[in-house]
């Protein structure tokens, strides 16, 4: 599969979880989160690939040990 292809796939499968996450009918929201689910184990695509959720995003921190957690 090429990369717009894949593309196209993403894009797909975040509005298939944008619209289960909107919509009110139960049925509806766990058809469309199943059919996401779907495309995602056909194509192997991760979560991590997809766009943020709901405005957010991944943040990375990092820190050093101090005191007795330090590495000698």
């Amino acid at each position: 599969m090429n990369t717009t292809s894949r593309d196209a796939v993403i894009r797909k499968i975040e509005a298939l979880l944008a619209k289960a996450g909107s919509t009110g009918f139960q049925a509806e929201a766990e058809a469309l989160a199943a059919k996401a689910q779907e495309l995602m184990a056909r194509y192997l695509i991760e979560h991590h690939e997809l766009g943020a959720e709901d405005g957010a995003s991944m943040i990375r921190r990092t820190f050093t040990p101090t005191g007795a957690y330090a590495a000698e």
